[in-house]
């Protein structure tokens, strides 16, 4: 029986197994974790490689024939999704889970001391895996906060440099001319531009 490595993702548990020294990811786990309602059938329409079984046992004991993926068909079904987590489990699978397993897979499980040897480098695994999966989701979430601040720096620009030009003494029809828009606009920042003048030079 193959050794099941386990990880979460969301949440959600995702099984690999090494079969002859290769990882193959449990198709239903994969297909969950991105959002397919119907499982079978994503894998059905994503997946071209052969429909492969394995015997996994169960958190009852049970052995059980499931679908197992290699990396392109578990690749497939990432660009397929249409969850926006998608792009953040793909970099955790291709980035972390997959050069961990192949690293840590040339361990096996004993029995004795061995075995609790074995036991806490995959705890300690697990543990990095983690940290990693939250240092990607970080970077993510960094990204997401740049990308909100380009746009919002975007559509502020027009208004700095009116009230820059303001600042510099040019009259309301200049600066209409030169930013293209009316007096009406370039008034409306004015009068904003002072309220806020005063308002810092107002004593505390």
């Amino acid at each position: 029986m193959s050794t099941v490595i386990p990880f979460e993702f969301n949440s959600h548990a995702v099984r690999v197994v090494e079969i002859d020294g290769e990882p193959w990811f449990v198709g239903k786990d994969v297909a969950e974790v991105l959002g397919y309602a119907d499982t079978t059938n994503a894998m059905k329409q994503h997946c071209r490689g052969v429909a492969k079984r394995h015997p996994i046992v169960d958190s009852l004991g049970r052995s059980q024939q499931v679908r197992v993926l290699s990396e392109p068909d578990v690749l497939r079904l990432m660009i397929s999704s249409t969850l926006p987590a998608a792009q953040e489990f793909e970099a955790l699978v291709f980035e972390v889970i997959l050069p961990t397993i192949r690293k840590t897979g040339k361990y096996a499980v004993g029995s004795g001391p061995e075995q609790g040897s074995s036991e806490r480098e995959q705890r300690l695994t697990n543990e990095l895996v983690t940290l990693q999966q939250k240092h990607i989701k970080a970077l993510n979430d960094l990204e997401e906060l740049r990308r909100v601040h380009d746009q919002w720096i975007a559509r502020n620009r027009h208004w700095f440099t009116i009230e820059r030009l303001i600042k510099e003494g040019f009259d309301a029809q200049t600066i209409a001319t030169l930013a293209e828009t009316t007096t009406a606009y370039v008034e409306h920042i004015r009068i904003s531009v002072k309220k806020m003048q005063d308002a810092e030079q107002a004593p505390a």
